[in-house]
């Protein structure tokens, strides 16, 4: 399907140094529409394009509140006096509750129904380590700020140890089942679903390296004689295929050969096969946007940092709007809407400085007519990426608000997002291939030992 330029997530050209300190969101992001129909303005309001539209002590309907922007700084969101951003930077006395610590986590670990590869349970170790630091929070007076300083040397060890694991179909297999089995409401924020979307974003983007390396950067398109499904009965001559995702292909079937027995192999391998089809049904004429990113290794880190670091913000929300189990009212969904923005204030606060994983983190909730915070310029494409990995983990774990939605829910409701122009083709199947990869309806059926313990 075609997307406007807009939809699309062409990469913009915002100005790097005022992505945190100086931004417009939307009225509606940061203040309740409700309370300031025809009441006096908390402060000035601008066009989309920053050009002033009325100002502080004003009166004006909700109408045009709903079309208005606000001019956000540092200093307006870590002191003035609104309602909904003073709830959020003002943790209440008695919420005292936190996440699981690592010591639980690591329990959670060692009591997995199967045996991981040794190295992948020691680094997945080292990294719920990492991440409980992270996200280890305090509070300055009344703000909420970052406890470590050490975010960025973290993240990056991180991303690097997924980045390399993602190269190996067992190996990365065995870290993620070992989050889902370890995974639990209490430790969902700060550890399961960090781990998971950047997990996930890492992985989405080297097969998106593949096709763009394939079929743009230096075409060495292969062949490939495809395997008749229930899906796709009829028979075909050879198509173009990329020779590193086919490569990629026969490493996924070895490892469902290795991990399942024939019951639950069968079925998978089809799977993996209806897969292929869908890759090779992309028209690599078009001008994806997708195919217009750096999915090189800086790139990717930038991408991964930006993906564990997406939901930081929701360190400044209290735990009432956090883990409400059922819809939130206005103000707790004006709240919950600015996280992203609040989690750019407190990167920066113990220098994490990289513009485009800021920006990334800014957008990764972006998506749509609907999505926030809602910004004067389109999104990065590799929000995107985030943002399709961090609905998918959140449809399908269990947190205090909502249901898990079964495998088949959530790819149709991601499905729906993606005719509604949310994603691209290639990253649709991409992301589609990662999740079917990973989360399929077998995992809870693998052999009990991993193949390094086989051998």
């Amino acid at each position: 399907m075609e997307e406007n330029s807009a939809a699309a997530g062409e990469t913009p050209n915002p100005t790097p140094t005022g992505i945190a300190d100086q931004v417009l969101i939307a009225f509606g992001d940061a203040y309740s529409i409700d309370a300031y129909d025809q009441k006096p303005l908390p402060c000035d309001l601008y066009t989309a394009e920053g050009v002033i539209r009325a100002r502080a002590g004003q009166e004006i309907s909700r109408d045009r509140l709903a079309n208005s922007w606000v001019q956000v700084e540092r200093e307006l969101l870590l002191s003035k006096v609104t309602v909904p951003v003073k709830t959020i930077l003002t943790p209440s006395m008695h919420d005292s509750w936190e996440e699981e610590d690592a010591a639980t986590i690591e329990k959670r670990v060692d009591a997995v129904p199967f045996e991981p590869f040794p190295e992948v349970k020691a680094g997945l170790k080292k990294n719920l380590h990492q991440f409980k630091e992270i996200f280890r929070r305090h509070v300055a007076g009344r703000r909420i700020l970052l406890a470590s300083k050490q975010n960025r040397a973290y993240s990056e060890s991180i991303v690097r140890f997924l980045d390399d694991l993602t190269d190996k179909p067992l190996h990365a297999a065995d870290y993620i089942e070992i989050v889902q089995h370890a995974r639990a409401p209490e430790n969902y924020t700060s550890f399961a679903h960090a781990a998971a979307v950047a997990f996930y974003a890492l992985s989405i983007a080297k097969k998106l390296r593949m096709l763009k390396q394939d079929f743009i950067d230096r075409p060495s398109v292969g062949r490939w004689i495809p395997i008749k499904t229930r899906r796709h009965p009829k028979a075909v001559g050879t198509l173009p295929f990329s020779p590193q995702l086919a490569k990629y292909f026969d490493g996924q079937k070895a490892t469902l050969q290795v991990k399942y027995r024939e019951a639950e192999r069968e079925p998978l391998l089809e799977s993996a096969h209806d897969l292929m089809h869908d890759y090779a049904a992309i028209d690599f004429g078009r001008p994806w946007p997708s195919m217009r990113c750096d999915w090189g290794d800086g790139s990717r880190m930038v991408l991964g940092m930006a993906a564990l670091n997406s939901d930081i913000g929701k360190l400044c929300l209290p735990n009432e709007v956090l883990n409400t189990p059922g819809a939130l009212d206005p103000t707790e969904r004006a709240m919950a809407r600015i996280h992203p923005l609040l989690g750019l204030f407190l990167l920066k606060e113990v220098e994490f400085n990289i513009p485009r994983a800021l920006a990334y983190v800014l957008g990764h909730h972006g998506l749509g007519e609907n999505g926030y915070p809602r910004l004067k310029y389109p999104i990065f494409f590799e929000s995107r990426v985030i943002g399709i990995a961090d609905m998918y983990d959140a449809m399908r774990s269990p947190r205090f608000y909502g249901r898990v939605l079964s495998q088949e829910e959530a790819f149709a409701e991601l499905e729906a997002r993606y005719h509604e122009g949310w994603f691209d083709l290639p990253l649709w199947v991409a992301a589609r291939h990662t999740f079917e990869e990973y989360n399929h309806a077998f995992v809870t059926k693998r052999l009990r030992q991993s193949q390094a313990l086989k051998e």
